[in-house]
């Protein structure tokens, strides 16, 4: 008998593969979303700012932004926020959790035309120096929490950072940019170590044991005014939406766009499945999981 067959285009090592497989395969993607124009952008940060600003009169802004590994168009919104922010008044901290330091060029990639300009304001966090971090107690799940003195030391925050499905965190973004991003080693695997609790899983936050841990966790470091720019990527990494705000509120309502951007209601489970880790999940095998 002969089996009909039909080809997907599958991206693999920066080119688009064409695969064959049986014609009654069920093909699954994702709903196309409209993208924010720059304007949009441009004017949803402005006015989440204006309502915010009163709160960094006359204080130094340290903004965490997000390493190579997240696809964030970081060098955009931080293009926006200089319009409204003296340079002299900033300072960056690259959130890298557990990860290795950025490459110059991924450095290239997350500061863009600003990198020149901000040069000697960047601050890349290391999760092993434990002699650059300051220790603020338990959680009530006992992580000890321990985060960089540059967060603590701050006068003001900004977070800038991307939300999407995490596979045992619930969602990315939000709270990850203070913990586990500027967090220790040692802070990171004891929050971890609630990835087995079977609420820990994607896309969930209630009762999910990581999540509400590093909830604890970041506020425990909150200790200054904190304006929250949390973005919802396409798959492409262009902005569909876009919240400022306080850390929390911004955080829960983005999940809520995310959830609609990346989930995939399916009508029965299936005996074997294809899974396509697109760009940027295809940076390492960590990443990939997801």
């Amino acid at each position: 008998m002969k089996i009909e067959l039909m080809e997907i285009e599958i991206p693999y090592n920066g080119v688009i593969e064409r695969i064959e497989f049986p014609d009654n395969v069920a093909l699954l993607e994702a709903k196309s979303f409209p993208i924010l124009n720059s304007e949009t952008v441009v004017r949803k940060i402005e006015e989440g700012w204006e309502k915010a600003k009163n709160l960094f009169h006359a204080k130094k802004v340290s903004i965490i932004v997000n390493d190579g590994t997240r696809r964030v168009p970081t060098a955009a919104i931080l293009k926006v926020l200089s319009r409204s922010i003296p340079i002299e008044q900033i300072e960056i901290l690259v959130a890298t959790g557990t990860h290795r330091a950025p490459t110059e060029r991924e450095l290239d990639t997350i500061f863009g035309d600003l990198r020149d300009t901000l040069e000697n304001r960047v601050f890349v966090h290391d999760c092993h120096a434990t002699e650059n971090t300051v220790t603020l107690g338990k959680t009530s799940r006992g992580t000890l929490v321990a985060v960089n003195k540059k967060l603590i030391e701050a006068e003001s925050v900004i977070c800038i950072n991307s939300v999407e499905p995490h596979f045992f965190a619930g969602f990315t973004g939000g709270r990850k940019s203070l913990v586990p991003g500027l967090a220790s080693f040692g802070t990171v695997v004891a929050n971890h170590s609630h990835a087995k609790s079977e609420h820990a899983e994607s896309m969930n936050l209630e009762g999910n044991p990581v999540h509400l841990d590093l909830a604890e966790a970041a506020e425990m470091a909150v200790r200054m005014p904190v304006f929250s720019i949390q973005l919802v990527l396409s798959r492409d990494g262009d902005i569909v939406d876009l919240y400022c705000g306080d850390l929390r509120g911004s955080f829960e309502e983005a999940c809520r766009k995310a959830k609609d951007v990346y989930s995939v209601e399916i009508e029965k489970k299936y005996d074997i499945v294809f899974a396509v880790g697109e760009p940027p999940l295809d940076a390492n095998l960590y990443q990939l999981q997801k």
